[in-house]
């Protein structure tokens, strides 16, 4: 492994950590971007030096979440993994299901206050409105948020398209 790839696969530890992944998670994907193909769980054990079992377990992880695949390989009897095409989209995916457990928060919380809300009087009512304005702004905030997103996804694949490749990139479109 070279310092390059080394970097790159610390950074994506400590980004994943940030997102409350493990780190460990995170050095997975990071040397699954860096990898030209796929690998199994004793060459990403061995790219990493960690044992089998976190490895297994976040491969699976990784797995469910869409972000890598499991890949035959002609010949061969062990699992291979490769990173999955789409894997940012995936991880925005992902991102975006967490905001709705937000929604869904949000909407469940501030039915239940709306209704306390209108039956209360004085200083309960004064308390009760700050807490429902608060929840309307966290609902109302996430469902934008959500639009975005999917609007956002939805337009990624024809930019996707427009990206220069790796020459015209170097060499500033």
């Amino acid at each position: 492994m070279n310092n390059n790839q080394y970097s790159l696969i610390e950074a994506f530890g400590n980004g994943y950590k940030k997102f409350g992944h493990s780190n460990l998670m995170g050095r997975v994907v990071g040397l699954m971007l860096s990898n030209n193909g796929a690998l199994t769980i004793d060459e990403i054990c061995e790219a990493l030096d960690i044992t089998k079992t976190p490895i297994t377990q976040i491969c699976g992880r990784l797995v469910d979440l869409e972000i890598i695949r499991r890949v035959w390989v002609k010949g061969q009897r062990k699992q291979h993994f490769e990173i999955a095409d789409d894997v940012f989209v995936r991880a925005s995916i992902n991102q975006s299901k967490l905001y709705l457990d937000n929604l869904d928060i949000a909407e469940r919380h501030l039915e239940k206050f709306l209704i306390a809300y209108k039956n209360a009087v004085g200083k309960e009512k004064q308390s009760l409105k700050l807490i429902c304005t608060r929840l309307i702004i966290m609902k109302e905030y996430t469902l934008k948020l959500l639009a975005a997103d999917k609007e956002f996804i939805k337009s990624w694949e024809s930019e996707k398209e427009k990206l220069p490749d790796v020459d015209e990139y170097l060499n500033g479109r």
